[in-house]
């Protein structure tokens, strides 16, 4: 998949997908200032789940707001084809935004 998504000859510490590559901020402390907070959810089903953990640990590091959530048995996109999955992604967005 990454060789799909990634310029030519990148490889996973390219900062389209690994935050932490390009700097010490990449703009994060704006993201910090001016108050926003930022949502990640994910499955231990997800290819990608190590490099969204990463993602939470390292704003969380840097005083970012984060709300996060990790599933067990779920799997990529499965809000996208189980019902009940996606009432469970709905409700989550609805109480980051209306806390």
């Amino acid at each position: 998949m990454w060789d799909l998504s990634l310029p030519i000859g990148a490889d996973r510490d390219h900062v389209y997908c690994n935050p932490v590559a390009g700097g010490d901020s990449n703009g994060f402390d704006q993201v910090k200032a001016l108050g926003w907070k930022i949502l990640v959810s994910g499955s231990d089903g997800d290819p990608l789940i190590d490099r969204q953990i990463e993602l939470v640990k390292m704003l969380e590091a840097k005083g970012v707001q984060v709300v996060s959530q990790f599933i067990e048995g779920g799997y990529h996109g499965a809000q996208e084809v189980e019902p009940s999955k996606a009432k469970d992604v709905f409700v989550l967005v609805k109480h980051f935004i209306f806390p």
